[in-house]
């Protein structure tokens, strides 16, 4: 463990590969949040070996609150564990994980954390195919899945339209299981309920984005939407 701890240089608008923000992942809000205070350390011309810190102090003046610290050294050593889902241009799948290593440094409140070289490559060197989003606005989010609304919407925000099947979206959120083929929200008002109200809402109070959707039938079934997006320009302080 490396106990030098140094001041990173902070971005304030990311960037990620469109295969990235559209993966199938389960995180957390809090194991989002702590991918995204990786993000914004990392700068291109750094080494695969290189650790970053991040101070929970600094993560909560991220969010605007305070943080339990208990649960986020649990979800530290789970994040660690986590890989997404990462659909490539000819349709493959593969497992992509996200943090080389993890340790949460005793005393000093601080995540040493390593990224995976595996991610790198959906983070730098992007010339096409890539998602702006502001750092700030993202970590404003409570829902884990607002964060991913923000994310995916952000993709779309330049054209104001995106449509997507209901059956991709869950397996983005990752909400049916594979295996047993369970609906983790069930009813249709409940998805809405959950997922699509609450990311409304707080996306139209903490971000540049706010948005209407309409689903689509098939038969009886609900089985696409289409998201009506506004992008406003904002002046940040």
């Amino acid at each position: 463990m490396n106990t030098k701890i140094k001041q990173c240089k902070k971005r304030e608008i990311l960037v990620e590969h469109n295969a990235l923000v559209s993966a199938r992942h389960d995180m957390t809000a809090v194991e989002q949040n702590i991918f995204c205070m990786l993000v914004r350390h990392i700068e291109e011309k750094d080494s695969l070996e290189k650790h970053y810190f991040i101070r929970l102090r600094e993560l909560e003046a991220a969010v605007g609150r305070k943080v339990n610290r208990m649960q986020v050294k649990k979800l530290a050593k789970q994040i660690s564990e986590r890989t997404c889902e990462i659909t490539q241009e000819n349709g493959n799948k593969h497992d992509v994980a996200l943090i080389s290593y993890l340790e949460y440094i005793r005393g000093a409140g601080t995540l040493e954390i390593g990224l995976s070289a595996a991610v790198r490559p959906y983070l730098f060197g992007l010339e096409r195919r890539f998602t702006k989003y502001d750092f700030h606005m993202f970590m404003s989010l409570k829902s884990k899945y607002a964060k991913r609304m923000y994310k995916m919407l952000s993709q779309f925000k330049n054209t104001g339209i995106m449509r997507i099947s209901v059956e991709e979206l869950k397996h983005r959120l990752q909400l049916i299981n594979p295996k047993t083929g369970v609906d983790k929200y069930g009813p249709w008002s409940t998805f809405v309920k959950q997922v699509l109200e609450v990311s409304k809402r707080e996306l139209q109070q903490h971000t540049d984005i706010s948005f209407v959707y309409i689903a689509k039938k098939t038969g009886r079934k609900f089985t696409d939407l289409e998201f009506k997006i506004k992008h406003m320009l904002v002046h940040l302080l």
